[in-house]
This record gives structure tokens, C-alpha cells and sequence, in this order.
């Protein structure tokens, strides 16, 4: 009896999920890449007690291409941190193709180097319900899951830890992303 349903829960691939509810971190799937046409694609769903509601992605370089995807994948927003010297001319087209596609679209440059107010103005923006759900990218997801451990920290309250595993599978250079979180939460203490 043990065996199988063992057997079913491997198949349903829920183990992942029973380990993190036991070890009481918040239940979430991810889905990272698969059909994606986005590169470092990372989704987060059914996540427990998140004031950024059920689902949410991340993604490094996004194409224009991708929009049109995201907008079929039910996706409301794009946050975009990425500077305009990183690509000219391309967050004026990603705009256009946003509103093409009936996505409401942010950009929010984030260079983990100056010191300003993006992680304020992002938590405000992922606050915002009718923003939901709401896809996050920058060059390789690591500034957005820098802004992300920041959010899970301060806004839904887990643990530091708890949110430095989440990011891991989400930032292209996680200890980059964990090094600016820490960093910016330390300075509020």
C-alpha cells in the first residue's frame, strides 16, 4: 500500500511540494524554461500567503516576441529593470508591443550599483494587485530575484533563508542577487 502510493505521489510529482510544506515553506511549482521564449524563464505558482497573489515569473533577456506568449499565459504585467543603455532603442519597442498585447508594462532600471528607491517602488508595484499576475525580467533574472527576496522578506515576512533557496532556482547569478538583498535589508535593521 506504502508502494504505490509512493509510486502515485512520484508520478504527480508531488513530493516536491509535500517536503516544502513539512519543512514549512510556502507550496509552489515552478516551471523554469520548458516552452518559454524567454531566457532563464522562471515560474512560480500556487503560492501560499503571498500579498503578490498566486503566480509569478521571472525572466532574463525577453524578446518581443515573448509578449504575445506571456500575454497567452495569462499574464496582466511586465516589470522590466533592465537600463536603456543595456539595449537602446528596445524598451520603447517592448512598450509598444506590451500595449499591442494588452499588457500593462513597467520599466523600472535597476543597477544594483547606484543607490536609489527601485526595491520601494517594486514592492509597490507588485503590491498592486491589478498588476497580477506579473511577469519580472532584467538581462539574466538576477536583479529581479535580488527584488524578489526583498519582497518575500519584508512583505510577506518569510525567512531569510527560506527566500535566498527560492531565489536560487530563479537568479542566473544567485549569489549576486542574495549579496544586493542582504545587503539592502541589513541597512534597515
Amino acid at each position: 500500500m506504502i508502494k504505490l502510493l509512493l509510486k502515485c505521489l512520484v508520478s504527480a510529482r508531488l513530493i516536491p511540494t509535500l517536503l516544502l510544506l513539512a519543512c514549512g515553506l510556502p507550496a509552489q511549482s515552478g516551471e523554469t524554461n520548458g516552452d518559454a521564449p524567454i531566457k532563464q524563464f522562471h515560474e512560480l505558482t500556487a503560492l501560499v500567503a503571498s500579498k503578490a497573489g498566486a503566480k509569478i515569473a521571472f525572466g532574463g533577456a525577453t524578446e518581443l516576441t515573448a509578449l504575445p506568449w506571456l500575454k497567452e499565459k495569462g499574464y496582466k504585467s511586465v516589470i522590466n529593470l533592465r537600463a536603456e543603455n543595456e539595449r537602446p532603442g528596445h524598451i520603447e519597442q517592448m512598450r509598444h508591443q506590451a500595449g499591442l498585447n494588452e499588457l500593462h508594462y513597467t520599466h523600472l532600471p535597476f543597477d544594483p550599483a547606484v543607490a536609489n528607491n527601485v526595491a520601494e517602488t517594486f514592492i509597490q508595484q507588485v503590491r498592486t494587485q491589478s498588476n497580477h499576475p506579473l511577469y519580472i525580467h532584467c538581462n539574466s533574472a538576477t536583479r529581479a530575484a535580488a527584488l524578489w527576496l526583498i519582497f518575500r522578506v519584508l512583505e510577506d515576512g518569510l525567512d531569510f533563508d527560506d527566500a535566498r533557496r527560492e531565489v536560487e532556482g530563479i537568479a542566473g547569478r544567485p549569489d549576486a542577487a542574495i549579496t544586493f538583498a542582504k545587503n539592502y535589508l541589513d541597512k534597515l535593521e
